[in-house]
């Protein structure tokens, strides 16, 4: 939807429009159908302490490293399902992706944070009995992945790696103009009308896109995190995570030239992102 925007930050652009859009989240009535074929796994569900429920999917090798997949917006912990299966089993990787609040098969909560993100995420961990395990987030899941970094206990998280990660508000917009923005606000109003049934989750994701994360990426204080992008990705922009590598202790910034948003996740480059993890 946003590929139309010229800008180096139009995902902030596409944001200030959610804003101005989405005063509140839709009610949620709609019955989630799976999109594609997936892993028999697929469903698990964990309770959590406050009542609600956090749904997961697992694939790959069941005793294999676990990696925890933070999923972007709008999508699930099965964005990815039927491809990364049996990458995961090569490489040995026991491959973890939860649902956000309101989204697959997690209970909707509407007046979550960003930080209120890796209480959910550790309560799957202590569900599941990891001892350790690496975090890979994207795209509009790089708040909460930035979170769980600065929450989750060090000798636990052994690796954080995001791809394609939307940069946070604080980053700055490019100038914007009222073409644009038009055009922009025109493509909310799509997604409004799209999600009016079922966009709970998704709405409340976009607007926390939108605002400031609740901290600064100058205090993350966890080192090495791993940044890949692709050049020439519309959606989030290298610029992003170059900001973001700037400001982050030690970490690692890599470029892919040509790669957009959805070829950055080919097999050949998530294969390297995986082994730049667990090695």
């Amino acid at each position: 939807m946003v590929t139309f925007l010229p800008r180096p930050h139009c995902c902030q652009l596409f944001s200030v429009a959610i804003k101005r859009a989405i005063s509140k989240p839709v009610p949620s009535t709609a019955k989630w159908v799976p999109r594609r074929p997936m892993s028999t796994a697929v469903g698990k569900g964990v309770d959590l302490p406050d009542g609600r429920r956090l749904g997961y999917h697992e694939f790959g090798e069941p005793t294999g490293t676990p990696v925890i997949y933070i999923h972007g917006t709008p999508d699930s912990g099965v964005t990815l399902a039927g491809f990364e299966d049996p990458l995961a089993k090569r490489l040995g990787v026991r491959w973890i992706a939860p649902d956000r609040p309101g989204i697959g098969h997690s209970t909707f909560y509407p007046h979550r944070k960003v930080l209120d993100y890796p209480a959910d995420l550790k309560a799957l961990i202590q569900h599941l009995g990891l001892p350790n395990y690496r975090i890979i987030g994207t795209s509009g899941g790089t708040g909460y992945t930035l979170a769980c970094a600065q929450a989750l206990p060090r000798e636990e998280l052994l690796a954080v790696g995001i791809c394609a990660g939307v940069g946070p508000w604080e980053a700055g917009q490019a100038g914007q103009s009222e073409i644009i923005q038009k055009l922009v606000i025109s493509a909310v109003r799509v997604f409004r009308q799209a999600y009016a049934r079922g966009g709970a989750g998704h709405g409340l994701e976009m607007k926390l896109n939108t605002e400031p994360w609740g901290f600064n990426i100058e205090d993350i204080d966890y080192k090495g995190i791993r940044l890949w992008y692709g050049s020439a990705d519309e959606n989030t922009s290298p610029g992003m995570g170059q900001y973001m590598a700037k400001r982050l202790p030690k970490a690692v910034y890599k470029e892919y030239p040509g790669e957009t948003h959805y070829s950055i996740w080919r097999e050949e480059l998530l294969t390297e992102f995986l082994k730049d993890l667990i090695d």
